[in-house]
């Protein structure tokens, strides 16, 4: 359900619409303003209904009837003006829906028309290189605008943007840069409000406009997951004024949004086209939302939790905090099939060691890039023998013992995990397959790697970080969405691929459990393997190999 500021319940008493400042924007945005990227780079950016209608017309054309006079200190009036009714936006739409042009037009407006001289315009970001992210977006899109660009000096070193005259300047904040001591904003743009840990950095700005007479802040964002912080409080303020639960004159809401418990109790179809319409305003419009992204994107959204969960966010702006399953389980399943393991014996490898604790969980993982970008992974598990029950899941006491009849575990003795026992396993596969290397993360592992450097092992230093996890996570993914991981069904591995959940933030992800409170939850042999496929699935570390059907005659060995 989305949420919007009823216009038609404004006083009329207090406030009058001033249609010529409203209609000068859109005019201003429509002749002076252009896409700065995509297909429609170069021209001219044409406004939809819903952002004039719901933001920029109400934004720019509601005053106060009452002027505000400024004086200096003999009391001469120096101007006079009718403030705008909305001195806050709250604007929360799913992504791709138009947020980063909105960011550019404002800044630009206020850069090139806005009357008051000595404007200072803020950008908030939460990190430096969101900060970086929101300049270049803004200097890029003030580039296109040839006769404004002329009039500006950009610093991009310090992320600022300043008028020849030096009567207006535009800087982006980040929680480590912090604000200019001194500055005091008459535009602060909040951009992806939900990334902010805090209030601190908002705080600090708002409160520096407090001097201005006529100041705008305007927050920007999509759904997040904490839904116990800031962003998340400054978005229940901003429904509860909507449906008239609170008074704030002062604030404009234009928020597009599912409603969740109508998802939940089956009365809306979170995966249908009219759903995700109905709060994506941009849906069809010519170089936004296409049909096949949205397509693209359902398919994603149903191949685990984490990513339905992701949907939810981003692109029907339900807020959530759920850790859902990575890698759905019936996806998982699927991506496997018939291999004589045999055929392995002499072929080349890439090995991932996860060390535990000594009472814990290790696992190691060998994968086999065999052509055709398809994969198999081989994977043994060791527990010591006196800490195994406590170590597994007590629902899973049965398999865990047929695990251990199979060999899929290997119990060592006494309760603290031998690694000699570890060692002995890998110097065994490694007299069986051609391993290129195995890699481990330094941590605890001196008593292991040794013994291996000493018997001529290859092994590599893999910091277990997650820009470090990065690429063999999206391929672990990526492949077992397209049903070229074989996992042989290990059901050691599967239990462990029900327990993780995924980390992600910037771009940047790694496995973690889905209830890191739970001990008893492992998900070490989906790591080995992430750590694994981070050398065979990566083109600039793996050697070439042959397709293995023209390697084996074109013998069908996989079915």
């Amino acid at each position: 359900m989305s949420h919007f500021t009823d216009i038609s319940k404004i006083d009329t008493d207090k406030y009058w619409y001033d249609e010529e400042a409203a209609e000068s924007v859109i005019r201003y945005i429509e002749n002076e303003c252009y896409h700065s990227k995509g297909d429609l780079a170069g021209q001219n950016l044409v406004l939809e209904e819903w952002q004039k209608d719901r933001i920029l017309r109400p934004l720019f054309g509601w005053k106060h009837k009452q002027k505000k006079v400024i004086k200096n200190k003999a009391g001469e009036i120096v101007k006079e003006f009718y403030p705008r009714k909305f001195r806050r936006l709250r604007c929360e739409v799913p992504k791709k829906n138009g947020k980063s042009s909105l960011i550019a037009t404002l800044v630009q407006i206020f850069m090139d028309i806005e009357p008051e001289l000595g404007a200072e315009l803020v950008g908030l970001a939460w990190g430096r290189r969101q900060a970086r992210i929101v300049f270049d977006m803004v200097a890029k899109s003030i580039k296109t605008n040839k006769e404004l660009n002329e009039q500006i000096t950009h610093y991009r070193s310090n992320n600022v943007l300043l008028r020849n005259d030096g009567t207006k300047k535009y800087t982006v904040w980040s929680k480590e840069a912090g604000g200019e001591d001194g500055q005091a904003p008459n535009l602060v743009i909040i951009d992806e409000e939900h990334e902010h840990k805090n209030g601190d950095l908002i705080e600090v700005a708002e409160k520096s406009m407090a001097t201005r007479s006529n100041p705008l802040s305007v927050t920007i964002t999509t759904a997040g997951e904490d839904l116990q912080g800031i962003s998340y409080q400054r978005r229940e303020h901003a429904i509860l004024v909507t449906q008239g639960h609170r008074e704030d004159e002062s604030l404009l809401v234009c928020i597009y949004c599912s409603e969740k418990d109508r998802i939940d109790e089956g009365l809306d179809d979170w995966a249908s086209e009219k759903v995700f319409a109905e709060c994506n305003p941009n849906y069809l419009v010519p170089g936004a939302i296409t049909r096949e992204f949205w397509l693209d994107e359902i398919t994603k959204a149903k191949s685990s939790g984490f990513n339905k969960a992701k949907f939810f966010r981003y692109h029907l702006n339900i807020w959530n905090n759920t850790s859902s399953q990575w890698i759905n389980a019936d996806v998982w399943a699927k991506s496997q099939w018939e291999f004589d393991i045999e055929t392995l014996k002499g072929r080349l490898c890439y090995g991932g060691l996860d060390l535990s604790s000594k009472n814990d969980v290790t696992a190691y993982s060998l994968v086999f890039p065999i052509g055709d970008d398809k994969y198999v992974s081989l994977n043994w598990f060791f527990l010591p023998e006196e800490k195994s029950i406590d170590g597994i899941d007590p629902k899973q006491l049965i398999q865990y013992q047929t695990w251990i009849d199979n060999g899929l575990i290997i119990e060592t003795p006494g309760n603290t995990i031998d690694r000699k026992y570890i060692v002995d396993k890998i110097m065994q596969t490694v007299k069986t397959y051609d391993i290129q290397t195995i890699l481990y993360d330094p941590t605890m592992s001196t008593d292991v790697v040794v013994p291996l450097q000493e018997n001529n092992v290859h092994v590599t230093e893999f910091q277990q970080k997650t820009k470090d996890m990065t690429f063999g996570t999206s391929m672990l993914f990526e492949l077992t969405l397209a049903k070229r991981f074989n996992h042989l069904g290990n059901p050691v591995l599967s239990w462990m691929n029900d327990c993780c959940s995924l980390h992600q933030f910037n771009n940047l992800m790694r496995p973690i459990k889905k209830k890191p409170e739970t001990p008893n939850t492992k998900i070490d042999g989906i790591v080995s393997n992430v750590m694994a496929l981070s050398y065979a699935a990566d083109p600039t570390k793996k050697k070439e190999h042959d397709s293995y059907l023209s390697e084996s005659g074109g013998k069908l060995v996989m079915i």
